[in-house]
């Protein structure tokens, strides 16, 4: 039983110094001039596909952002290589002191206020105030009592 515990504890030990080592991914290529002292993890490009777009995508980085943390690869592009190692996380990934991150929330769509039902077919769009007719209303009653419009 002590033995089956202890070996729990190891894979555990291990999976969490393995996760752990991986948040200080250090750059396996050249590094260019201008990369932040504080960058975090790095990703070389070994394959086509690995352009600025895919390294953006995949790290949800702006493309001021990228282009900031690695300025030899230029607003355009042209700078990057293969076998070069390129910034795509600073500060473990927190923003940076006086640094604030922003979301955009949604304009919430207007509505049409909500008319009773049922409702009498033809009632115009405009309409806005509503009275539910009860057993017994005639529409004499009506007007009396509310003196909106009259049947002449």
């Amino acid at each position: 039983m002590h033995l089956s515990n202890l070996f729990v504890h190891g894979l555990l030990a291990v999976g969490v110094t393995a996760s752990r080592g991986r948040r200080l991914r250090r750059q396996d290529g050249q590094v260019d001039p201008g990369q932040p002292s504080d960058c975090t993890w790095w990703e070389t490009k070994e394959e086509d596909y690995q352009d600025c777009t895919y390294l953006e995508e995949g790290w949800n980085l702006k493309h001021l952002q990228f282009v900031e943390y690695n300025p030899s690869v230029k607003d355009d592009y042209s700078g990057m290589q293969f076998g070069h190692s390129y910034c795509v996380e600073v500060n473990n990934g927190i923003p940076r002191k006086g640094e604030t991150t922003t979301t955009q929330a949604a304009e919430p769509e207007p509505t049409k206020a909500s008319k009773p039902s049922p409702t009498q077919a033809g009632l115009i769009d405009t309409c806005t105030s509503f009275y539910q007719a009860k057993k017994g209303d005639i529409c004499a009653k009506i007007i009396f009592n509310y003196k909106i419009f009259d049947l002449n």
